[in-house]
């Protein structure tokens, strides 16, 4: 699917999960250190830089780590970096897996009357402005309930999310609850796969050889 650019439609509130063990990383991924910035920082400054102003950030395994080593990560308090407004939650249930993660960043937004949304894990590296407002433009647009970017047949983020699908995703037993799973429960006209050519989008960073890889590439460019 392509579409012509426009940024009209401003970007969704952003939910970063960032509460996993990182056991196959062996380090926590949003520490990992990206050309001299944590990586998650890197994260939210590619949302912030395509235009997004309210992010959250949900710890949960290793949440010490990140607050120890990041100062604007506040639990339950909401920090203006760069223009941006981070809020930082602990994940109550961070045994059951992101999906409880992005749960926890869902509801809070959900509260605060936001009509769509978007997360963006921190194991797929995050796009150039442009694709984030392709999305947004395309959920829009298309009445859909969920859009994600792809290349070469590998799925990327950010994942944007009708306000409504949000909602269903956060009343799901998280125990069970997975967001592969529960896509395939929507119809093809409400699940859209957005074709990109963004380097970035298909990469997925879960071991030390994948990131290695990962930063070879982006000195390479």
């Amino acid at each position: 699917m392509t579409i012509s650019q426009n940024w009209s439609v401003d970007l969704p509130p952003l939910v970063v999960p960032a509460g996993g063990k990182s056991e196959r990383m062996k380090t926590p991924k949003g520490l990992l250190n990206f050309f001299g910035k944590p990586w998650l920082k890197h994260q939210l400054d590619c949302y912030r830089r395509a235009g997004g102003k309210t992010a959250v950030v949900v710890l949960g395994f290793k949440a010490d780590d990140y607050l120890n080593a990041l100062s604007f990560l506040k639990v339950d308090q909401t920090i203006r970096t760069d223009g941006l407004d981070i809020t930082t939650l602990l994940n109550p249930l961070p045994q059951f897996g992101p999906f409880s993660t992005i749960q926890t960043g869902l509801s809070f937004l959900l509260r605060q009357n936001f009509s769509s949304f978007a997360f963006l894990a921190l194991d797929r590296p995050a796009p150039r402005p442009a694709v984030w407002h392709r999305l947004a433009n395309i959920l829009n647009d298309q009445n859909a309930d969920m859009v994600f970017p792809v290349r070469n047949g590998k799925d990327g983020h950010p994942v944007m999310l009708s306000g409504s699908f949000a909602q269903t995703i956060t009343t799901i037993n998280p125990e069970t609850g997975r967001m592969d799973k529960l896509r395939l429960t929507l119809p093809d006209s409400a699940c859209l796969a957005v074709e990109e050519t963004d380097i970035n989008v298909g990469f997925n960073l879960n071991t030390p050889e994948q990131w290695r890889e990962f930063l070879n590439q982006r000195g390479a460019v």
